[in-house]
Parts: structure tokens; C-alpha cells; sequence
């Protein structure tokens, strides 16, 4: 692994004496390349900052100091992070952002702390390698849910949970979404990803107003939200305090994982079977038990691969139209 500290030699498009044969891109893939390393700067950048957000949240929920942070605080973060099922890259990068700031603000770090790097190492030698399958959240779990339109908390879980299905989204991008990343058009909505799956370059997907298998429909559920919270601009889901405020951060993914389980146990489901992603899964599972085409869902997922996408053909839906079920009935 090379040196953090050492400053990296710029790519150059030769070796020798600096000219460069005519008709060569490569001056315009030099230009590329630096674009490339300042787009991830920018990234590293964001996913600390969300990483930091996240910490600052769970301390001032369980009464720790953020900067500097007590080692027992960080080790019990990782382990709020492992029991709620985020992958290790993930754990990995919040870890990492904490360290960044206190060494930033010159605070000795606690990631450092050998408590912290033996309850690290347990989580990576336990925690599975894979994300449990959680089960898909689907139309009719949602229409059977019921919420107080009179309560902020309630018009942000339903628009949450609404929108996170409609648009097949990653937990991150659900709470990376901002005012500005959206754009009303003929129809519907048009929501901006700015980094999916922490890559660099910027994805759309649409939403239409007419979704009548909803009611209210994503889009309407999402704006009674925001204008009740009186929200014009920054992250679209934010917290809301026990007395009815709307605070300025984001919503946490771990906030949406809650979100998730304690709608699912209100009506009737066990809560450990659902999670933030099975509002991804539910929207490429009720696609499938819809009849709805893979390329169609895939372009709402954006799924590159649609072997990654059957993976959401969950067995029931297999089961109800297996080609066994019509043999020998002639």
C-alpha cells in the first residue's frame, strides 16, 4: 500500500522528451485522469462527511462526547453499525471518518485505542461476509400501513417508505437526496443520484404522479412532507425531535433501517426479516410478481447486470408460475 503521506506523481502522457505523437488522446485521457482524481476526492470527501454526521447522531443519542470521543464510544458505534446489519466497507469508512476529523482537529484518535481495534477485528472475523437477504417490502405492506398526517415524524416515515420503493433505492441514496436533486417535470418527478454506489458520475430515475397502486402516491407523499416541514432546501429527509422538530441533518440509514422494521411490526410482520434494503428488493419483487419486464425494472434499479437483478426473484414469485405447475395437464 503506498505511503497517504507521499504526494502521488501526476500521470504524464510520456517519459521521454514531453511531445506527444499527433492524432494521440493521450492529453485528453491525461485531463481525464486528473478529473477522475479530483471526482474522488470530492466522494471521499462526502462519504466522511455523511460517515461523521452518523457518529455525532448516535453519540448525542446515547449521551457521548463527539471530539474528542471516549475509544468505548466508537466501539460501541461499531457495534450499533454490526447489530444493524451495514456491511463492513461501510463500517469501515465511518470508522475512518472519524479518525480523519480528530486528527484534523489535532485530537488524538480513538480508533486508535486498542479496544477499538480488538472489537474492529471481532466484528470483521463475526459479522457475515454477505448482507442477509431481508425480506422485500411490498405494495400491500405499504397500503396496509397507516400513519398520522398530523404528526411530522409520520408524513417523513411514509414518504420515506414510499419513495424509497418507487425509486428502487440504496439506503444511501435515499438519505443522500437533497432538494436540489429534484426536478419537477410533465408527470412526475425526475430524482438526481448524485454518487450511486459511491461512484463519481450522476444517475436519474423517474417517478411518475400516477402511481395508483399507492395512496397517496410517492410524489404527493414526498411533497405533504416538505411542505409541512417547511423544507426549501438541503437533504430532503431529516430527523425530527421528540417535540416536533425538524433538525438540519440528513436522515441516518441506521434511522431508515428503524423506519423500516417498525412499520413492518405494526402490521403484523416479524421485524427481523425486513431492513432499509427491502425497499430496493420490494420495488424488483413486486416488478416480478407484476409481470413487469426485467429491463423496464432495471432501468429503475439500475442494475447493470440482470443476473444481480434476479436475485430479487424471490421463490414464492418462482413458485406461483413454475413450469411444472402447467405440465402434464393436457
Amino acid at each position: 500500500m503506498p505511503d497517504s503521506d507521499t504526494k502521488q506523481r501526476p500521470l504524464s502522457p510520456t517519459e521521454d522528451d514531453g511531445r506527444v505523437p499527433a492524432g494521440s488522446d493521450l492529453p485528453d485521457l491525461v485531463e481525464s485522469a486528473r478529473q477522475r482524481a479530483k471526482d474522488a476526492e470530492k466522494n471521499t470527501a462526502r462519504i466522511y462527511r455523511r460517515g461523521w454526521e452518523h457518529f455525532t447522531q448516535f453519540c448525542e443519542t446515547n449521551g457521548f462526547e463527539t471530539l474528542p470521543a471516549r475509544p468505548e464510544a466508537v466501539g460501541l458505534f461499531v457495534e450499533h453499525m454490526a447489530s444493524g446489519g451495514y456491511a463492513l466497507s461501510t463500517i469501515n469508512t465511518r470508522v475512518a471518518a472519524i479518525k480523519k476529523r480528530h486528527e484534523r482537529n489535532g485530537e488524538r484518535s480513538p480508533t486508535d485505542a486498542p479496544t477499538v481495534e480488538e472489537h474492529w477485528e471481532n466484528v470483521r472475523e463475526t459479522i457475515d461476509r454477505e448482507p442477509n437477504q431481508k425480506a422485500p417490502v411490498l405494495m400491500e405492506h405499504l397500503r396496509q400501513m397507516t400513519f398520522d398526517t398530523s404528526e411530522l415524524s409520520e408524513l417523513r416515515d411514509r414518504a420515506v417508505l414510499f419513495v424509497g420503493f418507487a425509486g428502487g433505492f440504496r439506503r444511501s441514496e435515499l438519505t443522500d437526496l437533497e432538494v436540489r436533486d429534484l426536478t419537477e417535470a410533465d408527470g412526475g418527478i425526475v430524482y438526481r443520484i448524485r454518487s450511486p454506489k459511491g461512484r463519481a458520475q450522476t444517475e436519474t430515475i423517474q417517478v411518475p404522479d400516477a402511481v395508483p397502486g399507492l395512496e397517496p402516491t410517492p410524489n404527493d407523499a414526498l411533497r405533504e412532507w416538505l411542505t409541512a416541514a417547511g423544507i426549501e432546501s438541503g437533504p430532503l429527509f431529516r430527523m425530527v425531535d421528540r417535540w416536533g422538530n425538524v433538525r438540519g441533518g440528513a436522515l441516518s440509514g441506521q434511522s431508515v433501517y428503524e423506519i423500516v422494521r417498525k412499520r413492518m411490526e405494526a402490521i403484523g410482520e416479524d421485524p427481523d426479516e425486513y431492513g432499509a434494503h427491502s425497499l430496493r428488493a420490494g420495488f424488483a419483487t413486486q416488478a416480478y410478481m407484476d409481470g413487469i419486464g426485467e429491463h423496464e425494472a432495471a432501468a429503475q434499479t439500475r442494475h447493470a447486470s440482470l443476473e444481480t437483478l434476479r436475485e430479487y426473484q424471490r421463490v414464492n414469485v418462482v413458485m406461483e408460475d413454475h413450469p411444472l405447475s402447467r405440465m402434464g395437464t393436457e
